[in-house]
């Protein structure tokens, strides 16, 4: 929920919030080493996985990707083309409550956010914009919708059962 119970906008997960680092050793991994990828919480399990040579399948399939060449033997091929980020609101019927905590999605490059902080869709380009101050979405519409696209496509891999059609408006 915001900040102060007076706020009733919706609040984004901006880079400051959204990008975290992750970090992980073992002895397979070379010290001190850093990769830039685009991982989700769900690519996690699947590289720790890997990484222990699990030979048996998990009870159920892994919705993530392993990130463990990326790791262990450096490779520059990123595991996933965007990641998004969660949201949060406590609307039982899957609509968006003020109040809300919004996602987004990103490339690396461009993050759109489907509802900012007033309602309206927001785009950034984060290689000019890190801390997405700027909306352009305005100029770059088919960029936006190229990356809602993206957004609804991952929440159907990943079994969303929610009703997405709020995110492409």
């Amino acid at each position: 929920s915001n900040l102060h119970p007076d706020d009733d906008r919706y609040w984004p997960l901006y880079p400051e919030i959204a990008r975290e680092p992750f970090l992980i050793a073992g002895s397979d991994i070379k010290a001190g080493a850093k990769i830039d990828t685009l991982v989700q919480p769900h690519d996690i399990a699947p590289t720790i996985f890997e990484l222990l040579n699990l030979d048996a399948n998990p009870p159920e399939p892994f919705t993530g990707h392993s990130f463990k060449t990326q790791l262990v033997d450096e490779v520059k091929t990123p595991i996933r083309e965007v990641a998004i980020t969660a949201s949060h609101s406590d609307k039982l019927d899957y609509g968006l409550a003020n109040r809300s905590t919004t996602p987004s999605i990103t490339d690396g490059r461009w993050a759109l956010y489907p509802v900012g902080p007033s309602g309206q869709p927001e785009l950034y380009d984060l290689s000019t914009d890190p801390l997405a101050e700027k909306n352009i979405i305005a100029d770059n519409a088919d960029i936006a919708k190229e990356l809602s696209n993206k957004f609804i496509n991952e929440l159907t891999v990943l079994g969303c059962d929610q009703e997405t059609s709020q995110w492409s408006k």
